[in-house]
């Protein structure tokens, strides 16, 4: 592994709502873990999900609930939700929530660890 960096994104599904979608250029490099850390502090009976495409449209992570991607287990690097994708150009960040955010807006951050050394 070589230069690790993250980019990230804020996600926001507000009050009333049930979607997010939104654009990030990523660095080039080989995409090796992301994570989810929620921001609003609220806990969601329902599932709110969130996936990652390409600028065709072609899914890179397929959508899941959140709390997928929020594994604490053994230190921040070991609690990425391991992946593999060539981190180069736009990506589409779609959240969609099952029910309409009734309490508090959804708040969360998505990071993406890029490792910009890759081995061949």
């Amino acid at each position: 592994m070589g230069k690790v960096v993250y980019d990230k994104i804020d996600i926001v599904i507000p009050v009333g709502e049930t979607n997010f979608n939104d654009f990030l250029r990523l660095r080039d490099g080989q995409c090796i873990g992301v994570k989810i850390i929620p921001i609003s502090g609220t806990e969601y009976s329902h599932a709110i999900n969130v996936g990652v495409e390409d600028s065709q449209g072609n899914e890179i992570i397929s959508t899941v609930d959140f709390r997928d991607y929020t594994n604490n287990a053994g230190g921040y690097k070991a609690g990425l939700k391991p992946v593999q994708f060539d981190a180069r150009g736009n990506i589409t960040i779609i959240g969609q929530s099952t029910q309409a955010i009734a309490l508090a807006n959804f708040v969360a951050q998505l990071i993406f660890a890029i490792d910009t050394e890759p081995k061949c």
